[in-house]
């Protein structure tokens, strides 16, 4: 399984289903289930699906929309 690693307060923010976007500086291409790694320790702290990753055109970053899966 892949996983992203997220700093808190956003990983708690994402469990929570107050954020749904993710912002990351490198190219996803891929639309599956992946883990929620906590930056500081912990292993996966829950799991969502990645549906759309966009390429922002006027910043080099890609934005993540996630569902939460339980």
């Amino acid at each position: 399984m892949r996983a992203l690693i997220i700093g808190s307060p956003w990983v708690e923010e994402i469990l929570a289903g107050r954020k749904v976007w993710e912002l990351r500086s490198c190219s996803v291409r891929f639309r599956e289930r992946i883990g929620l790694i906590r930056a500081e320790g912990g292993g996966i702290v829950g799991t969502a699906i990645v549906s759309v990753g966009k390429r922002c055109e006027h910043a080099s970053v890609t934005s993540l929309h996630l569902s939460l899966q339980p």
